[in-house]
């Protein structure tokens, strides 16, 4: 339990705070990502680094149209750090709204140079934007919806910056959005996230994009790390089974002995 609680005080410590310290917390509005992490994650390199195959790319899109710009935001896994390699905003004039084709077709651009074959982003526009991205042979994969989607997102992009296992580019404006990006307390323990909006300075879109990107990477990397089952009757599959039960009753007997300190293991 109380590495749980540690855990969760790194990752989020107004929600430790509410959840273990029964600490009254109100709906005031705060910064959703560490002002601390966000500029221990920033230094000073060039966007649009040369592709290396040997990595893996991600890259993800917030579109907007008409009041909101287009940005496109790729970042790639090394193995240990998610780096920002590229972004690209779009900004709509008054009265002159983008032409989706022409963003679809400068982004799809963009992510065939880094190897990806798809595109993130969230439901808006989606049937649109896939039928545009289909002509340049790149598909859409729509990030998770609704507010729990957004909140899923956020958290798992806030917690691998949390690890200081993210670089950000002082060239590019995603740090300073990132810091823009607003948490909101609500009632039950409730959480809103939201960008306020600034005349001439878009509303968060690049910070959108890079979540998706890292939401993405983060996820794929978790999946692959997950044990793969041998084929049924074969004797890898007994070994496993075998190896499992060790694991099941070494577990049951943590759970027994639960009451010790974390330090007498």
């Amino acid at each position: 339990m109380q590495e749980q609680i540690a855990i969760e005080r790194a990752r989020d410590p107004e929600n430790a705070r509410r959840e273990y310290d029964a600490e009254f917390m109100s709906s005031t509005t705060l910064g959703f990502f560490d002002g601390n992490a966000i500029k221990q994650s920033t230094s000073d390199y060039a966007l649009g680094e040369t592709y290396q195959g040997r990595l893996r790319y991600a890259a993800a899109a917030d579109f907007g149209f008409k009041s909101d710009s287009s940005a496109l935001v790729i970042v790639c896994y090394d193995g240990e750090r998610y780096r920002q390699v590229y972004e690209d905003e779009v900004r709509p004039e008054p009265g002159k709204p983008l032409v989706p084709s022409e963003v679809v077709s400068r982004f799809a651009s963009a992510a065939k140079a880094y190897g990806c074959r798809h595109i993130i982003a969230d439901g808006h526009y989606s049937q649109a934007i896939a039928e545009h991205l289909r002509a340049h042979e790149i598909a859409l994969i729509e990030s998770p919806g609704g507010i729990q989607g957004k909140l899923a997102t956020h958290n798992r992009a806030k917690a691998v910056l949390q690890e200081g296992r993210c670089m950000l580019s002082a060239e590019g404006d995603c740090h300073r959005q990132l810091k823009d990006v607003l948490r909101k307390n609500q009632p039950g323990g409730q959480v809103s996230i939201y960008v306020k909006r600034k005349p001439g300075k878009g509303h968060g879109d690049i910070a959108s994009a890079w979540v998706l990107a890292i939401h993405y990477l983060a996820t794929a990397q978790v999946d692959a790390e997950k044990p793969k089952v041998p084929a049924y009757g074969t004797p890898a599959f007994e070994a496993y089974l075998a190896e499992k039960s060790v694991a099941a009753m070494l577990d049951a007997d943590m759970k027994a002995y639960g009451k010790r300190g974390a330090n007498d293991w």
